[in-house]
């Protein structure tokens, strides 16, 4: 309650967007990342990294980058 106040004062232009809008307008205000989003990008993450590997077989993907990733 207290940060829905607090944006309203803030930004109250945001604040009805995030109440009324479409989900392509509010997406800026979501937490966690659209499931169907976050498939296809990494689905194109991982054939990008097969791509890579092609052209380098040492190639590793690093750990850890990725802000939602399942595993730690």
């Amino acid at each position: 309650m207290a940060l829905k106040t607090i944006l309203k004062e803030i930004d109250p232009y945001a604040y009805e967007q995030a109440l009324t809008g479409d989900k392509s307008k509010s997406k800026e205000f979501m937490v966690e990342p659209d499931p169907e989003e976050r498939k296809r990008l990494d689905e194109k993450w991982a054939r990008l990294t097969a791509e890579v590997k092609k052209k380098n077989p040492q190639f590793e993907e690093p750990d850890g980058i990725h802000p939602f990733a399942d595993h730690p």
